[in-house]
Formats: structure tokens, sequence, C-alpha cells
């Protein structure tokens, strides 16, 4: 949901000044205290989305974490604060930081903060990342960077150095999104606002984040965070807060709300956790054809070592098979190989018995069958174009009538609002952008789906909700399902078989 800020070059979140702002006759309290009131956030048509939300930082270096329903506004709340707020949605309400007294719906005043006062850790990484420019000079863009603080904040996330030659789209998601947190390590700022600073991250990789946050909170630097990882927020142990249509429903300090939830869905919200889940069994049905398979295949950048070599499996139709290993080591890779995205340097890959690098025409004609949904579900969507404009393409594909019938469905089994088909991707979560996604592939009747971390960017119920529809595909349509996962009690409650890639890149 951020969007584009209007920078020149570089990082495309707040830039850091020091320039401060004071009004004549603005009420002044302790510079060390934040507090923030948001009465509402209204949508174009003068609907409340968002609100009421009070939060309260009494100390440096205190903590307020949002959890809680995909969609229900967390996020706008984050983007209210720093006057990030899609151009269709309006604010009510204020912040007070440095004895400061700041109207919300003054985004002018807001963006003069992005300096020492407040600092962006966007959910999106590709999207905040410049792709034409070398991720060391957009660090060294951070206002008060020097190669020092760089290469210490590259360390402490465990990025190599070579990291700072890269451009964007040469990292995985979860190296894009540690080099964003690198920027709110190399800043001063007073408060960093965190939005899902884990997705997508494998559980040392979530723990890398965890310390940084920790060693944010003890510098005296105060943290808001947005995340669907309740174990992240009962280790940060802060204040949590509980947020549902938009609402806050209960608020607490962390250890207080986890140990003792009051509200019916806090209670429903830490139930569907995957650490509640129960070890699944294998769901591949006897004699199923086989739908995929990689024959040794090999795949490496030109100037690089491979990153996985000699690599055999098959896929066989309602068949699950997770792909696991540590962020960066090339499993989103393989799965682009495996859909034809990427060719193999060696090797084949075949559909349906079929080699698609030797067999002119095979990609085109089956693509339909053989779909991916994308870790970063924004990419999918045009961001000039409506939800229900993306959809609507369909139909030369499926037919009008069906389309609509089958849209309606899945709006409803999603747990999603038809209002959303009338937005653009900026102005939804990044949750009902992954569940959108979904519904446009399940529109074209899949054989085969890559899913791409499928569930990091929802809440752990409507993460229940998307394994439950996946396993439903897997057994009532026989699709097969290739599951790019780094939690691992999802991937033992789903998969049928693993394929782990080890740090050489090879299968374990």
């Amino acid at each position: 949901m951020h969007r584009n800020l209007p920078l020149g070059s570089g990082i495309r979140s707040p830039v850091y000044n020091r320039t401060k702002h004071r009004g004549r006759g603005t009420p002044v309290m302790s510079d060390h205290r934040i507090e923030f009131q948001l009465d509402e956030i209204a949508d174009a048509d003068g609907h409340r989305v968002v609100g009421p939300v009070s939060l309260r930082w009494e100390a440096p270096g205190d903590a307020c974490v949002l959890i809680g329903e995909t969609g229900s506004g967390k996020s706008l709340v984050a983007q209210s604060i720093l006057g990030l707020l899609p151009p269709d949605f309006q604010a009510r309400g204020s912040v007070w930081i440095k004895g400061n007294r700041i109207a919300l719906e003054n985004e002018a005043a807001l963006r003069a903060q992005w300096s020492t006062t407040m600092a962006l850790v966007p959910q999106e990484p590709f999207r905040a990342l410049d792709p034409t420019m070398r991720i060391r000079r957009q660090l060294m863009q951070v206002k008060g960077s020097d190669d020092r603080r760089i290469d210490a904040a590259l360390n402490e996330l465990d990025l190599s150095p070579s990291v700072g030659k890269a451009y964007p789209f040469q990292l995985s998601g979860g190296m894009a999104q540690r080099t964003l947190f690198a920027t709110a390590l190399i800043s001063d700022a007073s408060l960093v606002v965190a939005d899902e600073p884990t997705k997508g991250l494998d559980e040392a990789r979530a723990a890398q984040s965890l310390a940084a946050l920790r060693r944010l909170r003890a510098e005296g630097r105060s943290v808001l965070v947005i995340t669907h990882d309740l174990h992240l927020a009962r280790q940060l142990d802060g204040t949590t807060v509980v947020m549902k249509a938009g609402e806050v429903v209960e608020a607490a300090p962390a250890q207080e709300l986890f140990a003792n939830p009051r509200n019916a869905y806090s209670r429903d919200l830490f139930q569907a956790d995957p650490s509640n889940w129960s070890n699944g069994t294998a769901h591949a049905k006897a004699q199923s054809k086989t739908v995929a398979e990689l024959r040794d295949v090999s795949f490496g950048y030109r100037v690089e070592a491979p990153l996985f070599e000699n690599l055999s499996f098959t896929i066989d139709a309602g068949q699950v098979v997770a792909v696991t290993g540590p962020s960066g080591i090339g499993k989103t890779t393989l799965g682009d190989v495996l859909l034809g995205l990427h060719r193999a340097t060696s090797g084949a890959v075949l559909w349906e018995g079929i080699d698609i690098a030797a067999t002119r025409g095979t990609v085109p004609r089956l693509r339909r069958k053989y779909q991916k949904l994308h870790q970063d579900p924004a990419s999918v969507f045009a961001r000039h174009r409506t939800i229900g404009q993306h959809f609507v393409d369909l139909a030369d594909v499926i037919g009008g009538a069906k389309l609509k019938e089958r849209l309606d469905q899945l709006l409803e089994r999603m747990k999603l609002s038809a209002r959303l088909m009338e937005r653009s991707v900026n102005e939804i979560s990044g949750g009902e952008a992954q569940r959108l996604a979904l519904m446009r592939i399940l529109m074209l009747d899949p054989l085969l789906i890559v899913a791409d971390e499928p569930s990091s960017r929802v809440d752990p119920i409507v993460q229940r909700d998307v394994f439950e529809l996946l396993g439903s595909l897997r057994d009532q349509q026989n699709v097969a399902i290739v599951l790019i996962s780094h939690q691992p009690r999802v991937v033992s409650s789903f998969a049928d078989k693993v394929v782990p890639l080890d740090t050489s890149g090879e299968r374990a």
C-alpha cells in the first residue's frame, strides 16, 4: 500500500533531515513522550475505514505492536502517522512528538518529521527500493549515513558486503526486506515504524530482525511494529494492540494479553497461529499423473556461482511439494525455473512429460495451467488500473458469465468486500492483495500452482483459511502445489514431500 515518494533517487521512503517545525501557539510537552490519537481515516466517499485508535509511548525505547485482522487498517494507521496515506484517504487526529502537536491532516508537517524524528521500514521492499540504483548508493541517501554505519547495519542483519553492489532485482524478497531494515539502523530516528519486518524471512533471519528491534529500543528509540507474526509481538514485549474491522478490540502489555486475552477475536487469532496446527498426513493419490518434473536441473546467474545444481524431483497431481531453506538461497528462483520464467543452465524441466525448453510453443500453450502466487502480490496488479479491471481481462479466457459467478463465490470464500474491485493496488492492504492474486489464479483452473510464501501477508486466521482453500484445491480438483515457505509448522502440516536447499544451494 505504500505510495512511491517523490524523491529524485534513492530509497523511496522518508528522507532523513534535521528540520524542526514548531507552530506558533502549539502546545509543548515532554520531548520523550509520544502520543498518537487517530479519530478516523475516511475513504473518498467519506466512509470511516479505521478509527478510533490511541497509542502512547511513555518513555524512550517503548514499543507498540499492532496485530489483528488482515485489512483492518494496521498499515493505514502507520501511514497516517507519517503523512503517507493514499490519495483517496483522509485522516483526522494528531500526533505529539518531540514536544510538538501535529495534525494528521497536515501531511506536509508530518513529512517534515522524516528525519531524526520518524523513519519507516515499509512492507513492500521492491516498491520502496529504486530499481535503477545499487543498494549501497541507496543506503548512502539516509541522512547521517557513512561507510562504517552501513557496514555495521548490513553485518547485523547478516547481509554480505556484496549486497551493496547489487541492484534490488538481484535480491531475494527476504534480502530486500532486511536491506530496508538496515535504513532504520543507520538513521537516528526517535520513532521507527516497521511494517511487517519479519515477512518472508526464515526463522534465523526473523530472529535477527527481532534483535535489531530490541537494539533500537535499547538505544532509546521507540518503535511501532505492524505484524502478523505473533511470536514477534510476544517477544518484543511492548504494548500489543489487537485490531479488527478498523477498530481496536483489545490492548494490553504483551505478556498479559497473550496469557489472558479477553476478547473473543483475540482468542480466535491466537488459536489460529500455525504453532497450534497439527501435523498433516500425505495426501498424494495413488497412480497420480506427473504434472511437472525437474531432471538434473542447475541454475546460476552468469557472474555468480550456481544457486542450485543437479536438482531432480517430480510433482504429481494433487501433491504438495515444499521447497525450504534459508532466505536468499534460491527458493523463489527454483520456482521460476519450474514455471519457465528462468531457463535452466542445464538439465530439463518437463510439463506433463514435455521438455518445455526443447519443444517450441509448450510454455504459451500450457501457461494457463501453470501459475504462480507471487511473494509480492502487489506486483501482479498495475497501479494505474482498478482491481476489477484486472479480473475483467479474464473474460476473454473463461467467459463473462463464468467470470461473474466465480468472482462472487471467491470473494465470499476469501472474506473480501466487492468494494475492493473499485480500488487500485495502492489502496488495499498487502493481505488483501495476496488473496486477490490467489483469486485471479483460481479463475484459470490451474493444474499446478507455485505458491511463494502464500500467507506471509495475512493474519493467522486468514492464513489458516488460505491453506484450507489450497487444501481443497488439492483434494477436490487434484491441483498440484509447490509451496515455498520458511515456516516449519506450515510445511509439516501441509506438505507431502519436502525439497530442502542447503547453504550451497543444493538439495540437502
